[in-house]
């Protein structure tokens, strides 16, 4: 038998296990990686059993192995994306709160790295824009590196879209998110016409958003 061979066979034998027999499972597994440390196979499903038995210690350092050992692995990123999705979720169901538990057991430096990784996955530009809105939330020193490039791409990508008013979805998650992590953050220096810029396109939105809400108001007391 080839090495792929054998180490297909050791997966499935654990892969068939697992359900009657977990630790036997596991025991396979851990089996396996010893004698094929490098096969990514192995570590995935030894990750996808403890993930799956929510075991947040172990199921971390497994992530966190298969993350660094394995980035280019379409697999990897669809599971990453399940995990950036529960963050950026406001859900508290049982699954939710295990995956941001998982996320936490992960170095700070690793986090920051899969949040960065993922928002550069991401090609719908409002997802893009809220997945490094979390690693700008998450950690507060990217605002200097990311908070301007962050706000420019959202109001670029209203004149793209040629959005009618300046309440929009663009607009609002530049104002109301990301302008303040850019105005609170210390080290930030703007320069003074796009410090004006941005306090004229924040002027802008609540400017429209009362106005709208004044005639909404004025339209429902008339009925």
């Amino acid at each position: 038998m080839s090495v792929q061979s054998d180490c297909d066979y050791l997966v499935k034998r654990a892969k068939d296990l697992v359900n009657e027999d977990p630790w036997a499972a596991k025991a396979w597994l851990i089996t396996a990686r010893t004698l094929y440390p490098s096969d990514f196979n192995i570590q995935y499903e030894m990750y996808i059993i403890e993930r799956n038995a929510e075991r947040t210690a172990s199921a971390g350092r497994l992530l966190y192995d298969i993350f660094v050992n394995f980035p280019d692995q379409p697999v990897v990123w669809r599971e990453i994306s399940v995990i950036t999705a529960a963050l950026r979720s406001d859900c508290q169901d049982k699954e939710t709160d295990f995956l941001r538990d998982l996320f936490e057991t992960l170095p700070g430096r690793v986090q920051c790295e899969m949040l960065l990784k993922a928002t550069e996955q991401c090609f719908n530009t409002l997802e893009k824009a809220e997945m490094l809105l979390l690693l700008l939330r998450r950690f507060p020193d990217s605002v200097v590196q990311h908070g301007v490039s962050l706000g420019e791409t959202l109001l670029e990508a209203e004149n793209i879209e040629d959005q009618e008013t300046p309440v929009n979805c663009f607009r609002k998650l530049f104002v109301c998110d990301v302008l303040p992590l850019i105005i609170n953050n210390l080290e930030m220096c703007l320069p003074s016409n796009l410090l004006l810029k941005y306090l004229h396109k924040s002027a802008e939105f609540y400017i429209a958003y009362v106005s709208k809400a004044a005639v909404a108001e004025s339209q429902h007391q008339g009925t």
